[in-house]
């Protein structure tokens, strides 16, 4: 019977730190982030966007954003609207009641069709607006030109539990994770 309770709680120390692993990468700001239990701000503070140096020189967050930079420059995307509207497509041989409040749940209504109130598009350049037909085709497409480069914003992850050493800015907290995973599964392993 003991050996069941140590099994039970080992089972809910290792749901714990998996809850606790997925928590802390869902805080986005460095405030929510360290209200977290076991979880520590990544503050990477870095200017990015160019492959030369006219971005990483930028140590201000203030001034990145209204830096430009000039060469190869991948297009964005931009998901269309959550917001639309649904009504019966054009030559409807019924008619529907096109009520649906989403893009999935128009669709699913016979004979309806989702007009989202702004397209998905792919900029901002001319040679990026005819490739928004997906995010992945629009973002492998370049042009040259000049654009503004972008800050690197923080994020929220797991402390590591080994901090010996304090000067690697990447920490160990995917390691640690892992071998107090792999170690507890070892563990109740070993009961059997």
């Amino acid at each position: 019977m003991n050996k069941y309770i140590l099994i039970i709680l080992i089972t809910i120390s290792l749901l714990s730190i998996i809850k606790n692993a997925d928590t802390c990468t869902t805080y986005t700001t460095e405030a929510t982030c360290n209200k977290g239990t076991n979880c520590e701000w990544k503050a990477t503070g870095k200017c990015k966007g160019d492959s030369g140096t006219t971005c990483s020189s930028v140590t201000v967050q203030a001034t990145c954003p209204n830096t430009q930079y000039t060469g190869t420059i991948n297009c964005v995307y931009t998901a269309e609207s959550s917001t639309g509207a649904c009504a019966a497509v054009t030559g409807a041989t019924t008619s529907p009641t096109c009520n649906g409040n989403t893009r999935s749940t128009c669709e699913a209504i016979n004979e309806c069709e989702w007009t989202p109130q702004t397209p998905a598009s792919c900029g901002p350049n001319n040679a990026c607006t005819s490739k928004a037909s997906s995010k992945a085709t629009c973002e492998e497409t370049t042009y040259s030109g000049s654009a503004n480069c972008v800050w690197e914003v923080g994020t929220c992850a797991t402390k590591a539990t080994n901090n010996t050493n304090k000067g690697d800015d990447d920490g160990d907290d995917d390691s640690s994770f892992g071998l107090k995973l792999s170690g507890l599964i070892y563990f109740i392993l070993a009961l059997f």
